[in-house]
């Protein structure tokens, strides 16, 4: 039976449950090595490296590297499983997850022929919190394990720590192309999309106003449009500068268009 596009991360758990006679799973050594990882590196060092088992939900390999990451022990996340670390997620990101970066990262590589010989590096950040209660920020880069007839029945990658490097809560997701024959480095950019939660930097005033600057209308013609003040427009505008950290309109039409807004 042939997989079908899931409607979210759980569908697709659902569906690679079917397929319980699968070949044995490629060597956990050179899987991880696709990422230019040595298994046996030293435990301390980041990033958490992990091989993902679909179709029976169970970790096949998480770095102990993980203790000094999340303070949970590797032992911890293996006994445990891929709902307790799921769980840890910030629930707005898991639901971008699993309903919009899962399904549109599998419609895009069913449209490719060669997608079980080829390596796709699937790319997204998300929130997670750590044993201590506090939330830390991931970048999640995996690739899917497929099956000898051409279903996804596992996943490995690795996750890294970004806390410091990325503040804005919308979530990042890309794929690209590995070229592992000639140069494992040599990556294509295949796909790029921005999800923004709602109400997660912006108003719903304050993006039609900010499309109205990128539009070229003046202050007064924004209130015209708009049905509102031009004191109010002004007051749009000063929030849509300090909430971007944007000193002047050209930068925040440049910050917009960055972040997917426009």
């Amino acid at each position: 039976m042939a997989q079908s596009i899931p409607n979210s991360y759980q569908d697709l758990l659902v569906q690679a449950s079917l397929f319980e006679n699968q070949p044995v799973f490629p060597p956990l050594d050179s899987l991880l090595q696709n990422f230019g990882m040595e298994p046996k590196g030293v435990q301390v060092q980041t990033p958490l490296y992990y091989v993902l088992d679909y179709v029976n939900k169970r970790y096949l390999h998480i770095a102990p590297s993980v203790a000094s990451i999340l303070g949970y022990t590797n032992t911890q996340l293996l006994e445990s499983g891929p709902g307790f670390y799921m769980n840890l997620w910030h629930p707005d990101d898991l639901a971008v997850y699993s309903n919009k970066v899962v399904p549109a990262t599998i419609k895009f590589l069913k449209e490719k022929s060669n997608r079980t010989n080829t390596l796709y590096a699937i790319s997204h950040n998300h929130r997670i919190k750590n044993a201590y209660g506090n939330w830390m920020v991931f970048l999640q880069r995996s690739s899917y394990i497929w099956s000898a007839s051409g279903e996804i029945i596992g996943a490995f990658g690795f996750s890294i720590d970004i806390t410091h490097y990325k503040e804005s809560p919308s979530i990042v997701h890309t794929i690209e192309k590995i070229d592992t024959h000639f140069n494992p480095i040599d990556k294509e950019p295949c796909y790029k999309m921005t999800y923004h939660h709602k109400g997660a930097l912006f108003s719903e005033r304050e993006v039609d106003v900010l499309k109205a600057i990128y539009g070229g209308l003046s202050s007064k013609q924004i209130a015209t449009k708009l049905k509102i003040s031009p004191h109010t427009v002004h007051n749009h505008r000063k929030n849509l500068l300090s909430k971007s950290g944007c000193a002047n309109s050209a930068e925040l039409i440049r910050f917009a268009v960055n972040e997917g807004l426009l």
